[in-house]
């Protein structure tokens, strides 16, 4: 993939980068160097989850086109198939 640097230097990257990697706006990155290459990353900031009120709670940004909603709704008709002995 090939990008421009515009007049003051800066780099858009496309939105499907910016989806995978769950960056939005305000995302702080972190670039390091090596032998005449570098590398952007999400800087750390830092754990994902954190204990609240005794539950794990995520604290990142979700990661591509996951609907969380969606996925909950499926883990629960899982759950309830199972426990009801329906599966």
């Amino acid at each position: 993939m090939r990008l421009k640097l515009d007049k003051l230097g800066r780099v858009v990257l496309p939105k499907p980068l910016r989806a995978r990697y769950g960056l939005r706006p305000g995302t702080e990155l972190e670039i390091t160097e090596s032998a005449g290459e570098f590398a952007l990353r999400p800087a750390k900031s830092g754990p994902n989850l954190v204990e609240v009120g005794g539950i794990l709670v995520h604290q990142g940004v979700p990661q591509g086109d996951l609907d969380i909603v969606k996925a909950i709704g499926e883990d629960r008709e899982e759950r309830i198939q199972h426990l009801g002995g329906m599966e």
